[in-house]
């Protein structure tokens, strides 16, 4: 099978929040998908659209890799970073190497090709199996994260 990876773009909309429902956020209502979408990836502002790319199978929408833009501080400094949010792939596409793909387009997209280009692009969650594909795709690891808290929006919409 041959996948066209492309960015994130609004007439893919429809069609990549039908893939987060489909395996990500598959307990949610059609209608809390598009909200949690509209406030993690439209809503941001540090990004004119939604920050991602998207796996095509013959012009569909078969998988989305979503980051969010964030501004980190270290004392006076400030660095632009795409955090890796949301990935999800329909069910009868995965195993078929599309996570790699997508992550390997996401750096190269987002380190050379957006303005402003991000300084770095993180995964502050990840499980063994995405762990592997970051780290065979050039990614390094910089520490195991300790939560505090964690804000979801169920949290915000309940």
């Amino acid at each position: 099978m041959d996948f066209e990876i492309d960015i994130y773009k609004d007439e893919y909309h429809d069609q990549v929040i039908h893939v987060l429902k489909s395996e990500l956020w598959a307990s949610r209502s059609i209608d809390d998908c598009r909200q949690l979408f509209q406030w993690k990836y439209l809503n941001n502002p540090f990004t004119k659209t939604a920050a991602g790319c998207v796996a095509l199978y013959q012009g569909r929408v078969v998988s989305f890799f979503g980051l969010f833009i964030q501004e980190y501080r270290l004392n006076d400094k400030k660095f632009l970073c795409a955090v890796r949010s949301d990935a999800s792939t329909l069910p009868e596409f995965q195993g078929k190497g599309i996570f790699r793909k997508l992550t390997r387009f996401s750096l190269d997209y987002f380190f050379n090709k957006t303005t402003p280009r991000v300084d770095f692009v993180l995964a502050l969650s990840s499980n063994e199996a995405s762990s592997a594909v970051y780290k065979n795709s050039g990614w390094q690891e910089m520490g195991i994260k300790q939560m505090r808290h964690r804000i979801s929006m169920r949290g915000i919409t309940n």
